[in-house]
């Protein structure tokens, strides 16, 4: 998957997330200090998923997009969850789709630029 990590993700997470074979660009490497809107216009540039951190980045989520992964809790805990999401979403688009992740459950929401239209869940993530 093509995705792009904000500035506020950790280099450790988008290292990981990488080695798994993503493809990952990180804003604070490539593009420091850039706005949250430069980041949302380069994610549809580039065709890539946004991981962030920064809450700001919800008022994309109804917006036509790659994607966005918002990250909330202990970030240094978090990078296996995100894993699992990124599992999940291997072979299905990830488009038009708002997950928030923390480390007991995560969140998802679809617009309506999404082939299904508008669905939500919460879910749990088994006790590892």
């Amino acid at each position: 998957m093509k995705l792009l990590c904000d500035e506020n993700i950790p280099l450790c997470i988008s290292e990981s997330v990488a080695s798994n074979r993503h493809n990952v660009i990180n804003v604070g490497h490539e593009y420091p200090g850039i706005k949250d809107e430069e980041v949302f216009r380069l994610s549809l540039d580039k065709k890539r998923c946004i991981v962030t951190a920064d809450h700001h980045f919800d008022r994309f989520k109804h917006k036509n997009n790659f994607g966005i992964i918002r990250l909330s809790g202990n970030l240094k805990k978090i990078d296996v969850r995100l894993k699992e999401i990124l599992k999940q979403y291997k072979t299905k688009s990830i488009a038009n789709t708002y997950i928030k992740i923390n480390n007991m459950d995560y969140k998802v929401e679809t617009n309506k630029y999404h082939k299904n239209k508008n669905q939500k869940g919460h879910y749990k993530f088994n006790k590892n």
